[in-house]
């Protein structure tokens, strides 16, 4: 019995340790989320991935805000051959469960 005991604790201070690392991989990668150099890399990425579907040139100004939870896209514009067909100067998404008059916090 002393043997399945210990054997349990092992495995218990294994997966303790295996949750812990994952929680604080998941608050670094949100912390880096926050930085001026990943919001630009998301654009970058969301930009490309918005010219393939669309088969125009897309550019977006700026990210801001708390990602996930809130976030203002500026300057967004849609481009093709005949020029820009499309451009917005200030986009704004809060997380649900907020009425657009309360959604604050992308500023």
């Amino acid at each position: 019995m002393g043997k399945a005991r210990n054997r349990i604790r092992r495995w218990a201070k294994r997966l303790a340790i295996g949750l812990g690392v994952l929680v604080l991989l998941v608050a670094v990668l949100f912390l880096v989320a926050q930085t001026p150099w990943a919001k630009r890399r998301i654009a970058s990425v969301v930009e490309r991935a918005l010219g393939e579907q669309t088969g125009s040139q897309v550019r977006i100004g700026s990210l801001r805000g708390t990602l996930p939870f809130s976030l203002a896209l500026d300057d967004v514009s849609f481009e093709d051959k005949d020029g820009v067909w499309l451009q917005v100067s200030a986009s704004r998404r809060c997380r649900s469960g907020r009425s657009v008059r309360n959604c604050r916090g992308a500023r």
